[in-house]
């Protein structure tokens, strides 16, 4: 089980809030991921896939029309994702310009 929490973040071009950065606690345990966020205070859990053979590394959140399409990549102990809406294109880069209706996340491992 590997936990990682916020450090900044991007939704479309404008930096995400402080409170919402710090609110933001991602969990994956196997082939299942749980997602922490301040506006409902409820764990969204959810399936996941991973195909690192991609370049860039490709995440999927979900299945069939609820799916999600996402890119990572990490760098120790930093973990960069960007995904779009569920059941749009996968993004092509680790940023979510203004205009992109993307969210890109930098999240941290948490330490045991």
């Amino acid at each position: 089980m590997r936990t990682w929490v916020c450090q900044s973040g991007l939704k479309d071009g404008a930096a995400l809030s402080a409170e919402a950065v710090t609110s933001i606690k991602i969990t994956f345990k196997g082939n299942r991921m749980t997602m922490l966020t301040g506006d409902s205070g409820k764990p969204h859990e959810s399936s996941f896939k991973l195909d690192s053979s991609k370049k860039p590394k490709e995440i999927t959140i979900g299945e069939g029309q609820k799916e999600l399409r996402g890119i990572y990549a990490f760098d120790g102990d930093v973990l960069k994702m960007c995904a779009g809406q569920c059941g749009g294109q996968r993004p092509k880069e680790l940023e979510a310009k203004k205009g992109s209706n993307l969210l890109s996340m930098v999240l941290k491992r948490e330490k045991p």
